[in-house]
C-alpha cells in the first residue's frame, strides 16, 4: 500500500511538469481496480481514482478499499455486490504557475482518509486472505467477449455486455467499448478484469455461475446416455439409483451426471449421462454399461448441453 501512495507522487509530478508545454489540457479521470484477497463469501479491492483536473497545476488522486459481498442484486446480474467503502487517501497535488516545472508539488492530505487505512486494511486481509489464481492463455482462449453480448463460453452466456458498462459507470444500452483483459480463480467464484480507455474494473462471477463454468471446461465432446426426462426431478432420481448400482456391484465405469439439453424442437429435457472418452467412441463400451446397470445405453454429442445439474 506505501508504494501504491508513493506512486501518486510521481504521477502527479509528470502531470505537473509539462504544464509549459501547451494549453490546458482535456480532464481526464483514470480509474485502476486491484484484488487484495478474497475469501468464500466476498473480496476487497483497492480502487484508485486519478484526476487531473483538466490542468497542468494541480492533480487529485483517491484511494479506496471496497469491500464485495458474492451474493447478487435482486433482479440483477449473477455477480458480486458492493457492500462498502472507505476513503483511504485524498491528496491533492498543486504548484502555483509561476514556479519552476521541476519544483516539486505542494501536496495537500486527507489526513483523516490516510488514518482510516491503518485500521480497515489489516481486518479486511484477515477476512479476504486468498490470492485468486490467473488463467492461462488456453483457457482463457475458450472464452469469447463483446462489448454487446458480453462474456461467453462453449455457447453458454456468463454475463451480458450491458452489465459490464454499468461496472464502469455507463448506461447498458449506451455504446461502450471495452475488452476482456484477463480471468483469475479462486476456491468458488470468477474474477473478470475488463478494460476501457483509462479504466479497469474487475467483475466477481459468483459460485453457481463458476460451477458451470468449471463443468463446461471438463465437458466430453461424446456421452453415454442412461435416460432422457421431461424434468430435472425425474433425472437425478434415475442417477443417484444407478450410484446405489454401482456402489453394490463395485462398477464405476458410468459416473452419472446430468445436464439439461435443448432439443431441436427448441424444449428442454434432462438427460443422465457419463462423459465417453475419444477412445471408447465406436467401441462396444455401452454394452458392458448396459449389462451392469440394465439400461439401454446410447451414445449422443453434448453439442446441445445447457446447463449441469448438481446432486449430491
Amino acid at each position: 500500500m506505501i508504494s501504491e501512495i508513493r506512486a501518486c507522487f510521481g504521477w502527479a509530478f509528470l502531470v505537473l511538469s509539462i504544464s509549459r508545454l501547451g494549453a490546458t489540457p482535456d480532464h481526464v479521470l483514470v480509474v485502476t481496480e486491484r484484488l487484495l484477497g478474497t475469501g468464500a463469501e466476498g473480496f476487497a479491492i483497492l480502487r484508485v481514482e486519478r484526476d487531473n483536473q483538466g490542468s497542468y497545476y494541480s492533480s487529485n488522486e483517491k484511494h479506496f478499499l471496497d469491500t464485495y459481498e458474492k451474493k447478487s442484486r435482486e433482479e440483477g446480474p449473477d455477480i458480486a455486490t458492493k457492500v462498502s467503502t472507505v476513503l483511504l487517501v485524498d491528496q491533492t497535488f498543486s504548484r502555483h504557475p509561476d514556479e519552476k516545472a521541476d519544483a516539486l508539488p505542494a501536496v495537500i492530505t486527507n489526513e483523516k482518509a490516510v488514518a482510516g487505512e491503518t485500521t480497515a486494511l489489516p481486518e479486511l486481509l484477515a477476512r479476504f486472505p486468498q490470492m485468486p489464481e490467473k488463467w492461462e492463455a488456453e483457457k482463457f482462449q475458450k472464452l469469447e467477449a463483446h462489448p454487446i453480448g458480453g462474456v461467453c463460453i462453449e455457447r453458454a452466456n456468463l454475463i451480458w455486455g450491458g452489465w459490464v458498462k454499468e461496472a464502469f459507470g455507463v448506461d447498458r444500452n449506451a455504446e461502450f467499448d471495452w475488452k476482456l483483459e484477463k480471468v483469475m480463480e479462486d476456491s468458488n467464484s470468477l474474477f473478470l478484469k475488463a478494460t476501457a480507455e483509462n479504466q479497469t474494473r474487475w467483475i466477481c462471477l459468483l459460485p453457481k455461475t463458476t460451477e458451470q463454468v468449471r463443468a463446461r471446461l471438463l465437458m466430453k465432446e461424446f456421452y453415454l446416455v442412461a435416460g432422457s426426462f421431461d424434468t430435472e426431478e425425474a433425472a437425478v432420481a434415475l442417477a443417484r439409483e444407478i450410484n446405489e448400482v454401482r456402489q453394490d456391484k463395485n462398477f464405476f465405469e458410468f459416473s452419472p451426471e446430468v445436464w439439461s439439453e435443448r432439443t431441436p424442437a427448441d424444449k428442454i429435457r434432462y438427460r443422465v449421462v457419463s462423459g465417453l472418452t475419444e477412445d471408447a467412441v465406436g467401441s462396444d463400451s455401452s454394452s458392458k454399461v448396459e449389462e451392469i446397470l440394465g439400461l439401454e445405453i446410447e451414445v449422443a454429442s453434448s453439442s446441445r448441453f445447457q446447463d449441469r445439474i448438481f446432486f449430491e
